[in-house]
C-alpha cells in the first residue's frame, strides 16, 4: 500500500512537472509547446535552451519519478521472487467439488484450443497445397527463365519451406493437445488449478487496471 501510495504522488508529480513546463513553454512560443507534445527530445531541448526559468518543472517531474521508484523496484522484485501461494487463504479450499467445477472450465477451454488450432492449421494447409501448385507449374519454365526470375523463384521457395516448418510445428503442438485426455477432475493437478485460478483472477483485474489508465490518460490530456 505504501508503493502504491507513493506511485500515486509520484503519478501527481510528475504530471504538475509537465503541465509546468508546458506552461513555461507557451509563455516563450506555441512552436514550442507542440513540440514537445508531438517531438521526441524536444522537452531536453527546450531545457537546454531555457533551463534557468524551466527547471521548476523538470525538478517536479524528476520528484514524481523518485517517488514511482518503489513501486517499480517491488514489482521487478516480486517478479524474481514470487512468494509461495497459499492456495487455502488465496482461492479458497480445492475440494472435490471445487476442482470439478474449474475442470468443466478448463476442459471447455482445452476444447476450444484443439478446435481453434485446428481451423489455424486446416487454413495453413489449404494455403500449402495451393502454393505448392502453384509453384510446380512454374518450376518447368525455370529452364528458360531469366537469372532474376529463378533468384525470386528461389526466394519464393525458401519462404515456402519456412511456412511449411511453420506448419509442422502448429502440427506437433495440435498433437500434443490432442494426446491430452481429460475425463475428469483428477486427470489435472493441483498447481493446474492453482495456476488457472491465477491466471482467472489477472484476466478479471485487466480491465480494471486498463480503466485506470485510461483515466489518468484523460486527466493528463484534459491538463494539457
Amino acid at each position: 500500500m505504501i508503493c502504491y501510495g507513493l506511485a500515486l504522488v509520484g503519478i501527481m508529480l510528475t504530471l504538475i512537472g509537465r503541465i509546468l513546463l508546458l506552461t513555461e513553454a507557451s509563455s516563450i512560443s506555441l512552436g514550442w509547446v507542440w513540440a514537445i507534445r508531438m517531438l521526441p527530445l524536444a522537452d531536453v531541448m527546450f531545457l537546454s535552451r531555457f533551463w534557468d526559468s524551466a527547471k521548476k518543472g523538470a525538478f517536479t517531474s524528476l520528484a514524481g519519478l523518485v517517488f514511482l521508484m518503489p513501486l517499480g523496484g517491488k514489482a521487478l522484485w516480486d517478479e524474481k521472487h514470487p512468494k509461495p501461494v497459499d492456495t487455502k487463504a488465496t482461492f479458497g479450499r480445492l475440494d472435490g467439488d471445487r476442482k470439478n467445477e474449474l475442470y468443466t472450465e478448463i476442459k471447455a477451454e482445452h476444447d476450444e484450443r484443439v478446435q481453434a488450432k485446428q481451423h489455424k492449421l486446416a487454413q495453413l494447409n489449404v494455403h500449402l497445397g495451393a502454393w505448392y501448385q502453384s509453384m510446380q507449374e512454374r518450376r518447368a519454365g525455370l529452364d528458360t527463365a531469366t537469372p532474376e526470375e529463378v533468384a525470386a523463384f528461389n526466394e519464393e521457395a525458401a519462404a515456402y519451406s519456412a511456412l511449411h516448418e511453420v506448419s509442422k510445428m502448429e502440427t506437433e503442438a495440435l498433437r500434443t493437445l490432442l494426446g491430452r485426455n481429460l475425463r475428469g477432475w483428477d486427470d489435472i493437478s493441483d498447481d493446474e488449478y492453482v495456476a488457472y485460478l491465477r491466471k482467472r483472477e489477472e484476466q478479471r483485474r485487466m480491465p480494471n487496471i486498463k480503466t485506470a489508465m485510461r483515466g489518468v490518460q484523460a486527466t493528463k490530456q484534459s491538463e494539457e
